[in-house]
């Protein structure tokens, strides 16, 4: 995704978008806040996760993953997982990441139109 883990933060602080759309985005902020590695943007977030999980990025994937999880090791782990549950609650059952991702980017870029936020 193009846009910079800041400028996310600062465009879920806007008032002027949508409550899907700052839900969407607020879940994933929580969780890269979460995530116990270092983060750049959301192509490296969704990177890591594919490393971790080595499969694609569906609800159940990452749901298979935080059972092969240590809650005493893992605790940051479990609770990133635990946001990218909520986001994937709001769209089709089979739906992987990728394509949140492009939904999401898709939505800020109308936004960012004349007319929308800037």
């Amino acid at each position: 995704m193009k846009y910079s883990i800041q400028f996310l933060i600062d465009f879920v602080e806007s008032d002027k978008i949508p409550a899907s759309i700052k839900h969407d985005v607020s879940c994933l902020l929580e969780s890269i806040n979460d995530w116990p590695n270092t983060v750049n943007d959301l192509d490296d977030f969704e990177k890591q996760l594919t490393e971790n999980v080595q499969a694609e990025l569906t609800i159940i994937n990452l749901k298979n993953y935080a059972k092969e999880l240590c809650l005493k090791n893992d605790a940051w782990k479990i609770e990133a997982l635990g946001s990218l549950y909520r986001l994937y609650d709001q769209y089709a059952h089979g739906v992987v990441l990728h394509e949140i991702l492009n939904s999401i980017e898709r939505s800020v870029d109308d936004l960012k139109t004349p007319g929308g936020i800037n």
